[in-house]
């Protein structure tokens, strides 16, 4: 796990305590809502390249924002992908995708309510 806080499985970004980042974060997790959309449709479809391109773009963005272990399951994901052919069973990485959308849901429960 990455240096985010946590409080009842939420995470916050480790910048969270940084006022000129915390408009970022919001517009962050605000977009998190849609990849997760993205992801599970990607996944129901068995599209093996949309999820690959969704958790590429996650791994490249997330620890900019102070969400590394966002940035590492999507990493891992990734990685994994790789060696799966376009039409083949997601069951070899059903761990490493349901990991990803854990974190992307704890991280919008993180977000404090206003």
């Amino acid at each position: 796990m990455g240096p985010e806080s946590q409080s009842s499985d939420r995470i916050r970004s480790a910048f969270w305590e940084e006022e000129d980042m915390r408009e970022l974060i919001d517009l962050f997790v605000a977009e998190l809502g849609t990849r997760i959309e993205d992801l599970s449709i990607a996944w129901q479809r068995q599209h093996t390249d949309q999820i690959r391109v969704v958790a590429h773009q996650l791994s490249g963005v997330s620890a900019g924002y102070g969400f590394s272990s966002i940035g590492e399951a999507a990493q891992q994901l990734e990685h994994a992908l790789i060696d799966v052919a376009p039409d083949a069973d997601l069951a070899c990485v059903q761990s490493q995708f349901s990991e990803l959308l854990d974190l992307c849901q704890r991280a919008i429960a993180g977000m404090p309510q206003e």
